[in-house]
């Protein structure tokens, strides 16, 4: 219960601040395994999680709740394991929006979301060697249709 109401209060902070890191990169680094796989592990966590975020967005604005839950908690899972603490909390807090009335928060909840996502890929494009150049999600989708 304290880390719901933890995440909950967390998640409705105006924002991150700009200063602190998007990614906790001792638990990258874990996950990495070692340094040489950091960015390859960069660009597969941006690929997945640009790919579920664009399909969120789309389950947000037509207001499939289950679609929306099950979305956010496969990327804040995938957040959570690689160090992007601040983007799992607002992935958990998108997860538990599943009735239709809470949805309308949503949009908000996710234009955060699309921030803290630029964020992190910013990070990995200034502190890796990774293919991966920030974009928005809006021009993403454009191109996948």
């Amino acid at each position: 219960m304290i880390a719901k109401q933890h995440i909950a209060s967390a998640a409705e902070q105006p924002r991150e601040p700009q200063n602190s890191s998007p990614v906790d990169m001792e638990i990258f680094l874990e996950i990495a395994g070692n340094e040489e796989r950091m960015p390859e592990m960069a660009q597969r966590y941006s690929e997945q999680a640009r790919e579920h975020l664009v399909k969120l967005q789309k389950a947000i604005t037509a207001g499939i709740a289950a679609d929306v839950k099950s979305l956010a908690h496969k990327v804040a899972g995938s957040s959570a394991m690689c160090g992007m603490n601040a983007m799992a909390v607002l992935l958990h807090e998108l997860e538990r929006m599943r009735h239709e009335r809470q949805l309308a928060d949503a949009a908000r909840v996710f234009a955060r979301v699309e921030r803290e996502f630029a964020r992190i890929e910013a990070f990995f494009a200034n502190n890796l060697e990774t293919t991966n150049a920030p974009a928005a999600l809006a021009g993403i989708e454009e191109t996948k249709s």
